[in-house]
């Protein structure tokens, strides 16, 4: 893996944090980017885990795939350029998964949110961080991501946080 590590905002550094990777995890990271997260998650991914990073940004998908390839360990890795659609992986074969200003889960209708429930095993783990612009806006995805994501998963936490000046938002669903 490329021995550069760039500088992460404190919303990845938190959700890198809440999703607890062990050795062996299979993570799914929805939205990408430029592959900050995906960098800090593998480093955790020292026995059989591997990670798939999904962006909708073709800039991002590459630059994240130049960021965390590794010759030596070429399947550890996969960066999928596309919007996330669960249909597009296999049922029930993630443990981790981690959305970081990923508005799709509290925007629109939530339809994103049954397909994660469809990937994710028994006891696995669904993190998202967001950075509202405004305390306001935080009170509001809260609300929604506490309302949509109950019926789906048994266990659902909210959690709010300042970093910096920074006004952050987790939702961990188990």
């Amino acid at each position: 893996m490329p021995e550069l590590k760039a500088l992460a905002p404190a919303r990845i550094k938190w959700a890198v944090e809440l999703l607890d990777v062990q050795p062996d995890d299979s993570v799914l990271e929805i939205g990408c980017g430029s592959g900050i997260a995906a960098q800090r998650i593998l480093e955790k991914l020292t026995g059989k885990g591997w990670y798939c990073g999904v962006d909708k940004s073709d800039a991002a998908a590459k630059a994240a795939f130049k960021r965390v390839h590794d010759p030596e360990h070429p399947h550890h890795a996969i960066i999928r350029r596309g919007a996330f659609d669960a249909r597009n992986h296999e049922p029930l074969i993630f443990n981790r998964v981690l959305a970081v200003n990923c508005n799709v889960f509290w925007t629109d209708d939530g339809e994103a949110l049954p397909g994660v429930g469809r990937l994710t095993r028994k006891h696995s783990t669904f993190v998202q961080v967001y950075e509202p612009p405004n305390a306001a806006q935080r009170s509001k995805i809260a609300h929604i991501l506490q309302e949509r994501m109950s019926p789906i998963f048994s266990e659902v936490e909210i959690t709010k946080r300042s970093v910096g000046g920074a006004l952050l938002l987790a939702a961990v669903a188990r």
